[in-house]
């Protein structure tokens, strides 16, 4: 029992020695030490000056440095990249490669050395011109529209050169029209700028992201058919339907009391029995019916 209890005493002498010197070690000593910090963001401190010479940043990836710190241990072990703000600037900017030579703000308890004192940044220059909105819709629903018009035609664009030369045009898409109650309305729509084969080009600052446009739809009414015969033809007959349902502006679908049939012949009615006859719709009035079926009665 004795034996055992002398063990004990030993191991917790042991413990608390090597705890003593881990502390003699640390808040004592406190030895060199050297940390990698990398992935810190960079701040171009004279993008004005860049902007006043109508110059940006292309391609605009993320501007990142890496820094070595050296330091008493207890300094650097908590530093990252949040406690370090690195910046440079562009000595007299030019369109093309530019040199950043890097500075930064941290601890003076500390020293730093970049992994690489200065980074390259391309400079394109910007490009601000006018451009046609245009309006993409499906054309089923365009069949449904009696005028669209964005409130603004045109809208300003700019960008680096590369991009803008890739930009043809400023499309609002929309994509459908099923859940509009009112037959006229106002829609907001986002513009995209697209290149030639309609895909959309990134890195390109518009006036106005979004744009209303005014659509107003055709006006919908039901009118009968009427079959129309050679004069002084009598004949007794089926229609298929009574009505049918047009489509148009609405002044025009006002003054309209029925839709009539191409001319039947009484005689091949009464030969065939059963024939299909094509509406005749006016100019400016549509119909997603384009014949009715007439049958033949004794």
């Amino acid at each position: 029992m004795m034996r055992i209890k002398n063990n004990t005493k030993v191991k917790l002498i042991s413990l608390f020695s090597a705890i003593a010197l881990w502390i003699y070690v640390i808040a004592i000593v406190d030895p060199e030490d050297t940390k990698l910090i990398e992935n810190i963001p960079v701040t171009v401190s004279n993008m004005e000056e860049v902007s006043d010479k109508d110059l940006v940043i292309y391609p605009k990836d993320d501007l990142l440095s890496s820094i070595n710190v050296s330091g008493k241990l207890s300094n650097v072990k908590n530093i990252n990249k949040d406690d370090i703000k690195v910046y440079g600037e562009i000595d007299n900017p030019i369109e093309g490669k530019n040199e950043v030579y890097l500075r930064a703000n941290m601890s003076d308890r500390v020293s730093h050395e970049f992994t690489q004192n200065t980074i390259i940044v391309n400079l394109e220059k910007k490009i601000t011109k006018e451009l046609k909105v245009y309006i993409n819709i499906s054309s089923k629903d365009k069949e449904n529209i009696e005028s669209i018009k964005p409130k603004k035609d045109y809208i300003e664009v700019s960008g680096p050169r590369t991009q803008m030369n890739k930009v043809k045009k400023i499309i609002g898409k929309i994509d459908s029209l099923k859940e509009e109650s009112s037959k006229h309305f106002i829609k907001k729509v986002r513009l995209i700028p697209i290149d030639s084969d309609g895909k959309e080009v990134k890195g390109i600052e518009i006036s106005d992201n979004y744009i209303n446009v005014d659509i107003k739809l055709l006006s919908e009414k039901k009118v009968p058919i009427k079959v129309s015969f050679g004069e002084n033809e009598i004949v007794n007959y089926k229609i298929s339907q009574e009505e049918v349902s047009i489509k148009g502006k609405e002044e025009l679908l006002k003054n309209i009391q029925y839709i009539e049939t191409e001319k039947v012949s009484s005689d091949e009615l009464k030969d065939k029995k059963n024939i299909d006859v094509k509406l005749v719709l006016p100019n400016g009035v549509k119909s997603d019916e384009e014949k009715v079926k007439l049958s033949f009665e004794k």
